[in-house]
């Protein structure tokens, strides 16, 4: 993410904001809230740039700090390449875990407005899946993931395919 899409995405309302000093006091936050030491004293920790002369880029440090959306990827990623079915139903139940609410909910920028669908839709896909698995053997956990299926867009099952409805649709 470059320096201006950071700045935007953050402060949409204000794009005069520092984003080299705000940064320094995330890190900083970041450090003290996790007692982080590091074996580089020069290294800024959690959020690396790549900075030219006239742009930066910034990106989170995967090996430091872990995020939901991530490891939900990673999740998918496994149920797709799973070998047998205990393996898939392993990794859809911890995509599932994961499963837990829309996405930056409470935020209106644009960039995660178009974000948000996609990723309902996959949260939708997975838990009908880990409920076609469950059903026989286990319906009560199947109801379960079933009744957690995203509210909206409002996800409705019919003949065996979601169909997507805008709110207040259905």
């Amino acid at each position: 993410m470059t320096r201006d899409q950071l700045a935007t995405a953050l402060w949409p309302d204000d794009c005069g904001k520092d984003i080299h000093n705000a940064l320094r006091h995330l890190r900083s936050a970041l450090v003290t809230g996790t007692d982080y030491k590091s074996a580089e004293a020069r290294r800024a920790p959690f959020i690396s740039a790549s900075t030219t002369k006239d742009s930066a880029i910034y990106r989170i440090d995967r090996k430091l700090i872990s995020v939901d959306l991530w490891d939900y990827e990673a999740a998918l990623e496994q149920v797709r390449t799973a070998a047998d079915p205990a393996d898939r139903l392993s990794a859809l139940s911890r995509a599932a875990r994961l499963c837990t609410g829309e996405l930056g909910e409470g935020l209106t920028a644009e960039w995660i407005e178009e974000q948000r669908y996609p990723l309902t839709r996959s949260q939708a896909d997975v838990l009908s899946q880990l409920a076609e698995l469950l059903a026989a053997e286990d319906p009560e956990q199947a109801l379960s993931a079933t009744a957690r299926t995203p509210k909206g867009p409002a996800l409705i099952f019919t003949a065996g395919d979601w169909k997507a409805f805008p709110k207040g649709a259905t």
